[in-house]
């Protein structure tokens, strides 16, 4: 099944470090390779513009194989619904489930695939959590398993050197996410205090607690089936630089092992690229998602147009001509005012006007019954008076 883009959680945490990445002008940017395997479809290389990335090796077909591996780490994403520790299947119901003789968290039974595996249950995990005394059942069922995956990062130092060295190549982004209070914050309750406090352990630091926090946020993809919430860290996938135009997707097996290939032809030395927001959103709506969550301003060829490539997601219909299309007359200012692309109309909207449009069609759309597909076929007549046939709030409806 195709694994979900790169991870952001419901308290909009950033990803990885992308201001110096994706959507930014690459051409003059100095480069040196610094990673390159005749085996391969790409090479790693290093520029002080984009940091490390990977470009394609020689000319790609669609479909070419580029990366096959394995997570560092894998867990329950943050929030997540109740799992077995071991498989990460769903726990229905946690007053009656089948839990770890040692440590008393849930699991799905006792021939459990994932027990003492370093990528569920594994050993070390155990005996932690044994000698916190904590049972699960303690905690609100949302915060449950906050600070079980961070915890499986922490226990790597010890246990798993090399793993660790793996994931301390991986930027968390400290400087940034401590001013932005509804992310640190945050996970000085529901993580750090949780391990320092609650369970007692005091091996690691709280700047390490929040280190790996930060590494989860901004490199961790979602994995497994939509339902499970599971997230995982991948030595070389985390390189992927991003573009709203992405050359590349990605899946994963029943192991969680991840395989990311070419979506078209790339040809030799293009950027490898994955888009870390939603694709079938509009611009402004994905570089305010970048913004939040991935800490850059995308500048890719798709922001830049107005008409997104001529695809109009994010296009109003005119009503004043009936013929032109209101697009914004500069894509990469959220405060440029949409005009009118009929030549002949002078039509225009100031960028507020258009997020009350877009913002109230929103709202309504998601209070519909998106099991009538009659009510679902009658909105769609109705919005394409005010939005293009292609736009993304349209196209929401279609799917």
């Amino acid at each position: 099944h195709l694994a979900a883009a790169p991870v952001h959680t419901t308290h909009d945490m950033p990803r990885r470090r992308h201001h110096k990445r994706g959507g930014h002008k690459t051409q003059e940017a100095p480069i040196s390779e610094i990673e390159s395997h005749e085996n391969r479809n790409y090479l790693i290389k290093k520029s002080d513009s984009l940091g490390r990335y990977l470009v394609a090796s020689k000319d790609l077909q669609e479909g070419a194989v580029l990366i096959s591996e394995e997570p560092v780490i894998l867990g329950p994403a943050q929030d997540s619904q109740p799992v077995c520790l071991g498989c990460y299947s769903p726990v229905s119901d946690l007053t009656t489930t089948y839990r770890c003789e040692k440590c008393q968290w849930p699991l799905c039974s006792n021939t459990c695939k994932g027990l003492s595996r370093r990528l569920g249950h594994s050993k070390e995990e155990c005996e932690q959590l044994t000698r916190c005394s904590v049972s699960s059942s303690e905690l609100p069922h949302n915060q449950l398993y906050n600070a079980i995956t961070p915890l499986r990062c922490l226990l790597l130092k010890e246990h798993h050197p090399d793993q660790w060295s793996a994931l301390m190549s991986m930027e968390a982004h400290n400087d940034i996410r401590r001013q932005l209070p509804s992310i640190w914050e945050y996970n000085q309750r529901s993580v750090v205090d949780r391990i320092t406090q609650d369970w007692k352990i005091t091996t690691f630091s709280q700047e390490d607690i929040h280190t790996v926090c930060g590494i989860l946020e901004v490199n961790a993809f979602e994995v497994g089936e939509e339902s499970l919430n599971i997230r995982g860290l991948y030595p070389t996938a985390f390189y992927i630089a991003h573009s709203c135009v992405p050359n590349t997707s990605h899946s994963d097996d029943e192991e969680f092992r991840m395989k990311v290939f070419t979506s078209v032809q790339v040809p030799k030395d293009e950027i490898i690229t994955l888009s870390y927001t939603n694709s079938l959103k509009g611009t402004k709506s994905r570089r305010e998602h970048l913004k939040q969550c991935k800490f850059f301003d995308c500048q890719c060829k798709r922001c830049e147009d107005p008409t997104e490539l001529g695809t109009h997601v994010s296009s109003l219909r005119c009503s004043e001509c009936g013929d032109g299309h209101l697009l914004s007359s500069k894509p990469l200012s959220h405060d440029a005012a949409w005009r009118c692309d009929n030549q002949h109309c002078q039509a225009s909207l100031s960028a507020t006007d258009v997020d009350t449009i877009v913002n109230s069609i929103d709202k309504e759309i998601k209070s519909l019954d998106h099991n009538n597909v009659e009510e679902l076929e009658i909105s769609i007549r109705h919005y394409s008076g005010v939005l293009h046939k292609n736009h993304y709030l349209i196209l929401g409806l279609k799917l």
